[in-house]
Formats: structure tokens, sequence, C-alpha cells
């Protein structure tokens, strides 16, 4: 009969602090996924909203480079927002080979949502981290980030 703790991590293993993050990213990533999903929505649509809310209408192109995703990656969250209403694409009137991307009323009601939903999976998954910890971890990674 096998006796080890399976819980147990190499010393090796636990000063990985790559291995740390990503088993970290992996385990946060999975809550707040399930609670998007739980909604039928992605990250990726919680992404596009928000920046579409902050920003302004925007160009495919810029939405891709501020939201960190994908250019195809983008075409298919826009196209799921856009059947959802969320979101209206139009011809750029200055250059028509460019879409810009607006966000519709039915968006503005979507993020809401999301982002109620999200603070709740954040705050179950950040819950060993008291809220100082929790600002000083954001700050560290987006230093990581760059």
């Amino acid at each position: 009969m096998d006796m080890t703790d399976p819980h147990e991590t190499a010393d090796l293993l636990e000063r990985q602090d790559s291995r740390l993050l990503s088993q970290v990213a992996v385990l946060v990533g999975r809550q707040v996924g399930a609670a998007l999903e739980a909604r039928g929505a992605t990250k990726h649509d919680f992404a596009v909203l928000a920046t579409l809310d902050q920003y302004g209408p925007d160009s495919q192109a810029n939405l891709a480079r501020r939201t960190r995703i994908d250019r195809s990656d983008m075409v298919a969250a826009l196209s799921g927002l856009e059947a959802a209403g969320a979101v209206v694409r139009d011809v750029d009137a200055t250059d028509r080979r460019r879409n810009v991307v607006a966000l519709s009323a039915a968006g503005r009601a979507r993020l809401a949502e999301l982002a109620a939903a999200l603070e709740v999976a954040q705050a179950q998954a950040m819950a060993p981290l008291d809220a100082a910890e929790r600002d000083v971890l954001r700050g560290l990674l987006r230093k990581l980030r760059g």
C-alpha cells in the first residue's frame, strides 16, 4: 500500500516560480472560465466588451492588440458577439478595408452581467489572500507581463 501524501511536491519543483505561476493560472483560469461558460460567454468575449466600453469603437486590428487576442481568435469572438447583438461591425468610412466595431446597448448590459459573475469567481479564487496581498500580486503580475 502506498502511504505517500499526494499533495507532497519535490522541493526542487516548489522552487520553480514558473511552474507555480502556471499552476495557479490554470486553477484560476478554470474558475473564471466556468463562471463565463455558465453564462454562455468566453474570456475573449469579456475582454472585447470591456475594451470597447472603455475606449469606444475601434478597428478589429486595434482590438486584437489592446486585448492581446490573436487576430484569428478576434474574428471568431466578434462573430459570436455580433450574432448575439452585443457588438455592431461596420465598414470604416475612411478605409473600406477595415471594420470598426462598436458596443451596443445589449453589449453594455452583457458586460455588466459578466463583470458581476467574474467578480464573484475572482473573489473565490483569491480568497486565501487579503486585499493588500491581492494588490501586491496584481502589481507583480503586471510587472512580469510587461
